[in-house]
């Protein structure tokens, strides 16, 4: 069994997410605040070193409050305006390490407009 786990070992996908971006992917990453295992903190640090053709503008977008009936967190995000690539940065309040299971409303907030293209 133990060996099963070895397994599953953090990958790193800097090197491929600019060029996935860059060629019209659309990218969200949701982080809960209280993560003590990927926190939120390390993963903008990573986001921001992200090398692609909007790191520029993504590096100087507002970070702006994300709503449902209340404040449930935090967005970043910048969509190239060529290809529709996307890189989007929400610091979910209240959340842990699993989101959708922490607080499922606002992750399937996140997730539905993720999908449809409403997050900007």
């Amino acid at each position: 069994v133990l060996n099963k786990f070895e397994e599953d070992r953090p990958r790193n996908y800097h090197h491929y997410l600019p060029k996935l971006i860059d060629h019209g992917l659309r990218v969200q990453i949701m982080v809960g605040d209280r993560d003590y295992i990927c926190n939120w903190m390390g993963n903008e640090a990573w986001v921001m070193e992200l090398n692609w053709r909007g790191a520029h503008e993504f590096r100087k977008a507002e970070v702006v409050d994300y709503y449902d009936a209340y404040s449930i967190g935090e967005l970043r995000s910048y969509t190239l305006p060529d290809t529709g690539g996307q890189l989007t940065l929400i610091r979910v309040y209240g959340a842990g390490h699993d989101v959708a299971k922490d607080v499922p409303r606002s992750a399937l907030k996140m997730v539905d407009e993720f999908l449809n293209n409403k997050l900007r």
